[in-house]
């Protein structure tokens, strides 16, 4: 189950920026708050593996992270 804070922090993100693309990730698939893929990309993925990290980032224009454990 994805985090509260990521949660929150995901929702806030949507709300406040209206062109912003989001890709979540957890362990277990992460809940998706609206249904455009354009906006929102939640992915399972385990981070500990470099690939699956990797693998998130080929074909996108990444603008920050945030890494909340």
């Amino acid at each position: 189950m994805a985090g509260y804070v990521g949660q929150e922090l995901t929702k806030l993100m949507l709300d406040l920026y209206p062109n912003v693309k989001l890709i979540t990730t957890d362990i277990s698939a992460p809940p998706a708050f609206i249904h455009d893929t354009n906006r929102l990309k939640p992915i399972k993925a385990d981070l500990g593996d470099a690939a699956q990290v990797q693998s998130l980032f080929e074909g996108e224009n990444i603008g920050g992270v945030f890494a909340l454990q």
